[in-house]
């Protein structure tokens, strides 16, 4: 976990580094693509617990 709070925080500091600059929005991109799947990655994580949980006590 904490290694991918570092990779957000890291391309967010890369991001403010480099501003207006040419690789700006492809940062920036890459950001916004780590928080939409930072978050998906937690949920599918979240949702196969449950399942294995619920599945797990029917067998």
């Amino acid at each position: 976990m904490g290694w991918i709070i570092a990779i957000l925080v890291i391309g967010l500091a890369i991001a403010g580094l480099v501003g207006g600059a040419v690789l700006h929005p492809l940062l920036y991109g890459l950001f916004i693509a780590s928080i939409l799947i930072v978050p998906l990655w937690l949920g599918s994580s979240i949702v196969y617990g449950i399942i294995d949980a619920i599945f797990g006590k029917r067998r």
